[in-house]
């Protein structure tokens, strides 16, 4: 809606191609846009002041723009809320905190690419695109969970719950020796 205020304020509606006109007394006036319409902001100033005489015609261009728009993610494993999980939006960047959530901010309304880094040997579960509305905030819930050993990487770095796997077998297997000679010693009595 578009405000004219003179010595009477007059209301007037943009057509849908953006254009208005309305008849008004000579003299100081000033023409504003108080309200945007939803996911519009402007980018020049939204009123101005006008001096006119009988007759007199003025032009006020407003520019508009769609407003940005965000996306929050929530990142979960089995045990709850996990930090540490990259997430870019469009080459925009950010990392979960220690409550699993990251933003990312400043996204034209639209269709986005969506992608996850996690460690080695985890895969995230969530959305590789999704759509931002103009001036609206999305939220995507991405599930972290292990990758089933075919799926991990056998050359090259070895990832970190192979490692913890393989690091506990020496244990494992020097416990059952231990329990073993035990059980032997016991029948010997």
């Amino acid at each position: 809606a578009l405000e004219i205020d003179t010595d009477f304020n007059v209301n007037v509606l943009t057509g849908s191609d953006g254009t208005w006109s309305a008849s008004v007394a000579p003299g100081d006036a000033t023409v504003s846009y108080p309200v945007m319409p939803d996911g519009y902001e402007a980018v020049t100033d939204t009123s101005r002041s006008l001096d006119l005489e009988a007759g007199d015609s003025a032009v006020f261009d407003l520019k508009v723009r769609l407003k940005d728009g965000s996306v929050t993610v929530a990142a979960t494993d089995p045990g709850g809320p996990i930090q540490g999980v990259g997430v870019t939006v469009d080459g925009l960047d950010a990392s979960t905190d220690e409550k699993g959530a990251a933003r990312i901010d400043g996204l034209h309304p639209g269709w986005h690419k969506v992608s996850y880094t996690v460690p080695d040997g985890l895969r995230a579960d969530g959305p590789d695109e999704t759509y931002v509305p103009a001036g609206g905030t999305v939220r995507l819930t991405v599930s972290i969970k292990a990758r089933p050993l075919s799926a991990i990487p056998t050359t090259g770095r070895v990832p970190w719950v192979l490692l913890s796997c393989l690091a506990a077998l020496p244990l494992a297997a020097a416990a059952l020796h231990i329990v073993m000679a035990l059980k032997v010693m016991v029948k010997m009595l």
